[in-house]
């Protein structure tokens, strides 16, 4: 029947199914990262214990503007033998993530992500902090528009590298956002039923 096959060919199918083929938003995620209670602000003195964010994680979680999902790179080994050439799995290596924020007016966001990086790296007293202090465990969440929880990646030793924040420019109305490079160990992702 011709008729039928000329509707399998349009969208009359997503139509017909809005449970199925409800698309997916970018704009339905979060990043929660644990450990950062009482985050010291950068230049405060180690004593000082009036100089810090309590509220860190929330700040992240209100001003997030995009975030890189994580992504896995597996190398290869290679046996050659007379003519040929067989690969195996390597080790795998997990890519940095970047993700960005908003850096609204009355919010601790671009302070918390520079607390967090002088955790790694203190420039007032020149030292590498300890992976216990700076290394935390994180959770990308991705939702379905109305807030049901559709996957969730466990980040594991997760510590930022880079803060990128904007620069200024008098000739422009853009939004100033801080943008942020962050290194981790390894990547898991799980589905909402897993325990």
């Amino acid at each position: 029947m011709a008729g039928i096959d000329s509707l399998q060919k349009g969208a009359y199918h997503i139509a017909n199914n809005t449970v199925e083929y409800n698309p997916q938003r970018k704009s339905n995620f979060t990043l929660v990262v644990t450990g950062l209670d009482n985050l010291p602000r950068v230049g405060s003195a180690e004593d000082d214990t009036e100089n810090r964010i309590s509220d860190a994680q929330n700040q992240i979680i209100i001003a997030l503007k995009s975030c890189d999902v994580p992504k896995v790179a597996i190398g290869k080994s290679e046996i050659k033998r007379g003519n040929s050439t067989i690969k195996f799995a390597g080790k795998p290596t997990f890519d940095d993530i970047s993700f960005s924020a908003y850096d609204y007016i009355g919010s601790d966001v671009k302070d918390t992500l520079l607390g967090w990086q002088n955790l790694a790296y203190n420039s007032r007293y020149d030292y590498i902090g300890n992976a216990s202090s700076y290394k935390k465990a994180c959770q990308l969440i991705e939702y379905t528009p109305d807030a049901k929880m559709v996957r969730y990646w466990d980040i594991t030793g997760a510590w930022l590298s880079n803060v990128d924040t904007d620069g200024f420019d008098v000739d422009t109305d853009d939004v100033v956002t801080v943008k942020a490079t962050m290194v981790f160990d390894w990547a898991e992702m799980h589905l909402p039923d897993e325990e």
